[in-house]
């Protein structure tokens, strides 16, 4: 690939990585980084940055299926890795979702890295990935990165089409 090098670089979580990424970015002394990053100072910032945290409930479970099959609400799983970066700008876009929908569903994060049983499990070949499970069973899967408003409505939508399939469900 001409003009491209694989470097080890960090990622903007502080992770490293090995990246191919335009020859121009790798000057004496500058941090390298991932092409989206083209500026030192973004950089620099993301670095310093506090890491982001999604506020979480504690709760004990014995099992993964234990949780999603107890909850009283139905449940989204973030399955991500420490090294994605879409998977890390999802956190803080978690975290305003957990809140505005907290009476509707509790949102869990499984990281792939540590827990690839599980991730297999339920077919996760893409991060971040998506998972709604409605008393244990999951019910719809969403790869990739969404924004807020993207997030909710896709939340909404499948809930919704999940309790009309019930209400149809107690009629027969």
């Amino acid at each position: 690939m001409e003009g491209l090098a694989l470097r080890n670089v960090l990622s903007p979580m502080g992770s490293p990585v090995r990246a191919f990424l335009p020859q121009k970015v790798f000057t004496r002394g500058a941090p390298a980084a991932f092409p989206a990053f083209k500026s030192k100072a973004c950089v620099l910032q993301l670095r310093r940055s506090p890491a982001l945290k999604v506020q979480a409930k504690k709760q004990t479970f014995t099992s993964f299926d234990d949780m999603i099959a107890n909850s009283d609400l139905p449940v989204l799983v973030d399955f991500y890795a420490t090294w994605c970066g879409p998977c890390q700008f999802m956190a803080p876009i978690l975290s305003e979702v957990g809140k505005e929908m907290q009476e509707k569903i509790r949102i869990v994060k499984v990281d792939t890295e540590k827990y690839p049983a599980i991730a297999s499990r339920y077919g996760i070949r893409s991060l971040p990935t998506f998972v709604i499970f409605v008393d244990g069973r999951p019910i719809n899967w969403k790869e990739g990165y969404l924004n807020k408003e993207d997030l909710i409505a896709h939340v909404d939508s499948v809930l919704v089409e999940e309790e009309s399939r019930t209400q149809s469900a107690r009629v027969d």
